[in-house]
């Protein structure tokens, strides 16, 4: 993964070709080294989903206080389209 783009997360493209390549080569015996720079999850497979997440804070007035959850409120998940 690489940094620079999308903050090296991964989509679901590079999901599916991680689990195959991982799959080989545990079947065949073969060793595997993973070398990741990443963010984690692409929020960005839907990018209208990001102006719909939400984040519960501990202290809405502090949010530097960290946050409970982050979520999608029921009426804005009922709009998206089906595995978004």
């Amino acid at each position: 993964n690489d940094v620079t783009v999308k903050s090296g997360s991964f989509g679901v493209q590079e999901d599916e070709l991680y689990y195959k390549a991982s799959k080989y080569a545990r079947e065949n015996g073969l060793p595997r080294v993973y070398i990741a720079c990443n963010a984690g999850a692409r929020i960005g497979l839907y990018e209208n989903l990001k102006d719909k997440i939400k984040v519960k804070y501990y202290d809405e007035q502090s949010p530097a206080k960290g946050y409970d959850y982050i979520y999608v409120n029921d009426e804005d998940y009922k709009a998206l389209p089906e595995g978004a």
